[in-house]
């Protein structure tokens, strides 16, 4: 069986939540095996990606259904950022020289501009102000449709084509492995190298890379609601996310932190309660809360992602 064909399947199980651990263990175990197969011969940037691609839903399908054991994750990771070296050699053989005495521009810090929070080898924490865009797409056609600024738009400006070529690629959204709403300001994951994107893109499949938030919600919250898994469907329309029995697995932990002094009504008590979100649909924590009569009043964010180096902990205030 093909390795699509191995990642739709084990992908509809996690869904449908009908994954069982011998029949995923196989799945995974075929998986592995074929792409050791497929790292023998030469392939094109493209096909090299999509294969990439396929494992990542596997891997994403294995952690859902938790059935992804340390010695499958493990070997995963390794096959799933090999690829990805892969990749940036051969987008290397296609660029066309230009000045390498350039200077990266990530690290400059100025007043309402994003900044390199951490820079590492491949991969970047940017912090985003207010009023800048994660975009994803060819940004000329963005740009003339708001008002806001372009996140690619500064990681075009501070990183250098010729070494960094995924940051100036719409194809692969310059990088950004996560969005983050245009009025918030906060930490953005992302990958300078499509190594970089490949183990990025795998902790977040595989819930490796956290992401907590900090809510303020109207009304008292039950303390003992701490997980959230109503299924979610978007509204295409309206842009909006609500609960429906026949949409998407999605999963949310909540912890109550504490009882605040009315917030927008001076008759409604408001909760601050941190969340994590285990999987990443739109509007997840909005969707969730507001189902259970819990409406948001402010937000901010903390993230954190484990790299083979270490833990790194970011966060904003």
């Amino acid at each position: 069986m093909e390795s699509q064909n191995l990642s739709n399947m084990s992908w509809a199980l996690a869904t449908l939540v009908l994954s069982n651990k011998p029949l995923m263990e196989s799945i995974s175990s075929s998986a592995i095996a074929k792409c050791e197969e497929f790292v023998k011969e030469p392939h094109g940037i493209h096909k090299t990606y999509e294969y990439t691609t396929n494992l990542l839903a596997l891997s994403w399908s294995l952690a859902m259904s938790m059935q992804l054991t340390t010695d499958v994750a493990d070997a995963l990771r390794h096959q799933v950022v090999s690829l990805g070296y892969e990749v940036d050699r051969l987008v290397a053989l296609e660029m066309v020289p230009e000045d390498d005495d350039v200077e990266e521009g990530i690290d400059v810090r100025l007043p309402g501009v994003p900044f390199a929070r951490v820079n590492l080898p491949g991969i970047m924490v940017i912090f985003k102000p207010e009023n800048w865009k994660v975009n994803r797409g060819d940004p000329s056609i963005h740009r003339p449709q708001v008002e806001w600024r372009l996140l690619s738009d500064w990681t075009a400006a501070a990183l250098p084509r010729s070494r960094f070529p995924l940051a100036h690629s719409s194809e692969f959204d310059f990088g950004f492995v996560h969005r983050l709403d245009v009025p918030s300001s906060g930490l953005i994951m992302s990958a300078k190298s499509f190594a970089g994107l490949a183990l990025l893109r795998f902790q977040l499949d595989t819930y490796e890379l956290g992401r907590e938030y900090i809510v303020l919600v109207i009304n008292p919250f039950e303390p003992d609601l701490t997980v959230i898994e109503e299924r979610l469907s978007k509204d295409n329309i309206n842009m909006r996310s609500f609960v429906n029995p026949a949409g998407a697995p999605a999963r949310t932990r909540i912890k109550n932190c504490s009882y605040a002094w009315p917030h927008v009504d001076p008759d409604v008590l408001t909760t601050l309660i941190a969340v994590k979100i285990h999987t990443g649909r739109h509007h997840q924590i909005r969707a969730h809360v507001t189902h259970f009569q819990h409406p948001l009043s402010q937000m901010g964010s903390i993230a954190c992602v484990r790299l083979p180096s270490g833990t790194i902990t970011c966060t904003v205030t």
